[in-house]
């Protein structure tokens, strides 16, 4: 069984018809003609057929080439939906952050802080666990905790929160 092309060689086929050039689809790809003409070249082998015709003054998909751009042109354009898919969850914060802190904190300041975060997260769900007693936050499945800096456990990272109110 022959390889698979690569989807790069692909993308190129699918510009070149698109702008019915190799000079136009470089141009736009900021490539030399004669590479998009060896990435064809390395396609048509890996699929054993000739996908276009080609002489100095034109260019034309052969029968199969046709098929196929018909074919894969869908699979290419679901393949980017996919990948930009993931960009988005890549760069967009979403999920759920669980987190444990004293109660006062929610009565004085936390409130006005859990409306900025959630404008600024919406996909992100704050699930506020408050309590006045010390728990481990790592034992008990926590992914971040609130403490008064005289409580916080040396192996732990703190970073500052809100104003000192000494």
């Amino acid at each position: 069984m022959k390889t698979l092309p690569d989807l790069q060689q692909i993308e190129i086929l699918i510009l070149i018809v698109k702008h019915g050039s190799f000079r136009q689809a470089a141009k736009a790809l900021n490539l030399s003609p004669p590479a998009l003409t060896v990435a064809i070249n390395h396609l048509e082998e890996k699929l054993g057929v000739r996908l276009l015709n080609r002489s100095t003054r034109s260019l034309s998909l052969t029968a199969v080439g046709e098929e196929f751009l018909n074919n894969i042109t869908p699979v290419v354009n679901d393949y980017r939906r996919v990948v930009d898919s993931l960009n988005y969850h890549r760069l967009t914060p979403e999920g759920v952050v669980k987190v444990n802190l004293p109660r006062i904190v929610i009565d004085l300041f936390f409130q006005d802080y859990f409306i900025a975060f959630k404008n600024a997260c919406p996909n992100v769900t704050l699930e506020l666990y408050a309590t006045d007693r010390k728990v481990n936050i790592i034992e008990s499945g926590f992914d971040a905790g609130i403490r008064y800096s005289q409580d916080v456990p040396k192996e732990m990272i703190a970073i500052p929160f809100g104003e000192n109110y000494r």
